[in-house]
């Protein structure tokens, strides 16, 4: 069960707040993904959850790391150097608390607890495995709510892991 990238790439999309598209995507053939119960991220981060992630929590298991480089020792290096668990994401569909770091040669920037909504083909049912092709990062601030423009799509990231996680 769970999400996971392969050798083709990962396109990654930095959003405003509401969701409305920061330039051009960030593509890379370098990326990792790791993730951990939400309990665990919210216990490790040290802060309780808030009324929103109470409300609409996302998946069960969140992106902890979206790590984007332009090699493997790149890579390698952000995964070493954040200090998170490294274990692989089991349902991170929608994420909150996210690092996302990027090290490449047009981008490098380290952005701390965003939202993030993965998506890409379905690549089993049984278990659930989705194969990440796009990330959106939603910028610093951003509150996914009952009003937020891309609620809808937050929720439905999960919707794949929650109805075949029972």
């Amino acid at each position: 069960m769970g999400t996971t990238v392969t050798s083709s790439g990962v396109s990654i999309q930095l959003c405003d707040a509401d969701g409305a598209i920061l330039g051009p995507p960030i593509f890379s053939q370098h990326v990792r993904i790791l993730g951990q119960p939400s309990a665990d991220v919210i216990t490790r981060t040290g802060m309780a959850a808030n009324a929103e992630e109470l409300a609409l929590p996302g998946s069960a298991d969140w992106l902890t790391l979206v790590a984007i480089a332009d090699s493997d020792v790149k890579l390698n290096q952000i995964v070493t150097n954040s200090g998170l668990p490294q274990t692989d994401a089991q349902t991170s569909g929608a994420s909150r608390r996210v690092l996302v770091v990027f090290d490449t040669s047009t981008l490098q920037a380290t952005l701390s607890d965003r939202i993030t909504i993965a998506s890409g083909p379905i690549l089993t049912l049984t278990p659930p495995k989705m194969n990440v092709v796009h990330i959106k990062v939603l910028d610093a601030g951003a509150a996914m709510n009952a009003d937020h423009p891309l609620k809808d799509e937050f929720v439905g990231q999960t919707q794949f892991f929650v109805n075949r996680s029972r």
